[in-house]
């Protein structure tokens, strides 16, 4: 058997979540697969507006304005790609933090124990404080 295709690459998997046809996901699943659909879309906008001011700095032909104009279009385009990814960050440390303090973590669970060992005295025992 060849074993370069007995690898598991997820695509079943990836195939499943992209054509709703696997077993039903939690709703963080599928706000998590939303944006990350709608990422994927802002990303190609990106690429889009990108494109554009390129071809129309390309073809300004040493027109003031045209250039002015795509300059205009790909800074733009930059700072709110920016925008989004630093907006998508902040959003997932709030997240993060939020659902963190809702798990609790409280104190640590402490107990006493008594631990003994040999000295040059005998035997000498003290409570030490565990905790897990």
């Amino acid at each position: 058997m060849n074993t370069l295709l007995a690898i598991d690459t997820g695509l079943k998997e990836t195939a499943e979540v992209a054509f709703g046809t696997g077993a039903p996901a939690d709703l963080m699943g599928t706000i998590g697969g939303l944006l990350g659909a709608g990422f994927a879309l802002l990303g190609v906008i990106f690429l889009a507006l990108m494109i554009y001011g390129g071809y129309l700095w390309m073809t300004a032909q040493g027109s003031d304005e045209k250039v002015k104009k795509a300059i205009k279009t790909i800074s733009s385009a930059a700072i709110g790609l920016v925008v989004i990814v630093l907006a998508y960050a902040i959003t997932s440390f709030v997240l993060s933090s939020v659902q963190s303090a809702q798990q609790g973590g409280g104190a640590p669970n402490c107990r006493l124990e008594t631990r003994c060992f040999e000295s040059l005295y005998g035997e000498e025992c003290s409570e030490v404080q565990v905790c897990d």
